[in-house]
């Protein structure tokens, strides 16, 4: 068995092991990535200003809470 580079390249134990787990790992890193939001994304400035719409709304409502409750 020839562990040795074959046509100039870096040899068995990196072609065989160390490359495809190196693979493995850049498609993990990009399955991580890709599972999180990115700022730059298509529905960020809308989830953003639904937020905003919600927390106004929140509060109107407990405003209006505390108002009956001093009536």
């Amino acid at each position: 068995m020839c562990w040795g580079p074959s046509m100039g390249g870096w040899g068995m134990p990196f072609g065989m092991f160390l490359f495809p787990f190196f693979f493995l790992i850049c498609i993990g890193i990009m399955f991580y990535l890709f599972s999180r939001r990115f700022p730059f994304g298509c529905h960020y400035n809308s989830d953003i200003q639904t937020n905003k719409e919600l927390i106004e709304e929140v509060r109107r409502l407990r405003q209006e809470v505390e108002a009956l409750k001093k009536k």
